[in-house]
């Protein structure tokens, strides 16, 4: 991961200590957080414009998808749950045009074949270092996941303004889009329960909408 992925993982806690609960948090102006989309800890969440947010949703959600074109490169699911009181990250399932990977903490599997690291084929290579898997792929899609709480994905400035999910369109603009809808505010907890799947294999419900307190823009 090194200095510049464990920085921006320290300035996300520090701002996420000062904010109230399921506030907003516009992004702030540096280029090199851009193009990286996150989830962490507490169900918290930043987009790729910058957007902190804190969504506690346990259903399964679109983090982030080719929304652009008819044909999809490539969509990121992610599901969270609780366990023994703390947050986890229970499955992230990759759809990389027409090949499948799922990781969970305790296993992993492409097309359905669990594998072993490093792992090499249909141009996505996957490795394992200090309990971080690391999938990198040839479409420019880069996702770490420490095998707990945490997911980074990172995507090339192509992809910017073609996308929709949590993780928002990678337009530029911190909010202005992702939590509005027909000119009306959304709430983060409004705009999370837009994101789900609705998989029938799985059973919840949407969080909570009355549980929102402040918003700031």
């Amino acid at each position: 991961m090194g200095h510049h992925t464990s920085g921006i993982w320290v300035w996300l806690a520090l701002t996420l200590s000062i904010s109230s609960a399921y506030d907003i948090i516009p992004g702030r102006p540096i280029d090199h957080t851009k193009s990286i989309c996150s989830s962490w800890g507490n169900f918290n969440y930043k987009t790729f414009d910058g957007v902190i947010y804190q969504f506690p949703g346990t259903c399964n959600y679109n983090l982030a998808t080719d929304c652009g074109d008819s044909y999809r490169e490539f969509s990121v699911h992610i599901k969270r749950s609780t366990e023994n009181g703390s947050p986890v990250i229970h499955q992230i399932l990759m759809q990389i045009k027409d090949v499948t990977v799922e990781l969970k903490r305790d296993d992993q599997t492409v097309n359905g074949v669990t594998f072993e690291t490093p792992y090499f084929n249909y141009g996505i290579l996957i490795n394992e270092k200090d309990g971080y898997l690391k999938v990198d792929t040839k479409i420019g899609l880069t996702l770490t996941f420490n095998n707990e709480d945490s997911v980074m994905l990172e995507l090339d400035a192509s992809y910017k303004g073609k996308l929709c999910g949590l993780c928002g369109d990678y337009n530029g603009m911190p909010v202005s889009n992702e939590f509005y809808m027909n000119d009306m505010a959304l709430t983060p907890l409004q705009f999370g329960n837009m994101q789900n799947i609705n998989d029938p294999t799985i059973t919840c419900s949407n969080v909570d909408e009355t549980q929102q307190l402040n918003v700031s823009n």
